[in-house]
């Protein structure tokens, strides 16, 4: 058995999401290749007094650090209605325990920052999106939502830019209203896709 456990803390749950529910979300974002049986072990926590209801929390334990952090990006995700949190897990004493906690989220939102902070230059590397071309309250957006949720809505925001920039050169047609303020689109975007999921999303 591993000496140190990598388990991520799993809260927000709504009351009638199962395992299997907890599983599946995962499994179908971050794909079999990272997330198996073999892989992620998960312990959703009832309440023995109510029938062993769900008590909206579980704990998920991961067999790599690779897996762990892999799953630290289904932070804010929505699954069963709720906006879920995922953070990493911290033991010992109550004392330990919070100053543990306080330090893994301040360390967690600095992966995160970092994590879309590449996502966004890569996309302007390809030249995607250019270096200005978001404003300061789209970017603090997307910190506060999941990669997979702002690199999909990002791909989704180039590929109409795309579409509307080739109707524009072939049709005439003036540039629509919402694209003129590309952070307002995005953020609409954003917004979208996290509420349906990625990969659910209807335009």
């Amino acid at each position: 058995k591993k000496s140190t456990p990598y388990i991520v803390f799993v809260g927000q749950l709504s009351y009638t999401t199962t395992s299997e529910m907890l599983y599946d979300h995962f499994h179908s974002t971050l794909g079999s290749e990272v997330i198996t049986k073999d892989s992620m072990t998960i312990r959703l926590l009832t309440d023995p007094k109510k029938k062993d209801r769900s008590r909206g929390m579980a704990f998920v334990e991961l067999s790599t650090p690779e897996v762990m952090y892999e799953c630290l990006k289904m932070h804010l995700t929505h699954l069963d209605g709720r906006r879920i949190n995922v953070e990493r897990s911290a033991g010992g004493g109550n004392t330990a325990k919070k100053a543990r906690i306080t330090s893994l989220r301040t360390s967690q939102s600095n992966y995160i920052s970092t994590t879309i902070d590449a996502i966004l230059q890569s996309f302007v590397k390809n030249g995607e999106l250019l270096p200005d071309e978001l404003d300061e309250g789209v970017v603090g957006l997307c910190k506060r939502h999941s990669a997979t949720v702002v690199e999909a809505a990002l791909k989704e925001y180039v590929n109409e830019k795309k579409e509307r920039k080739i109707k524009k050169e072939e049709l005439g047609e003036k540039e629509e209203e919402e694209l003129r303020n590309p952070s307002a689109f995005l953020t609409h975007m954003i917004g979208r896709i996290a509420e349906e999921g990625v990969g659910n999303s209807s335009k």
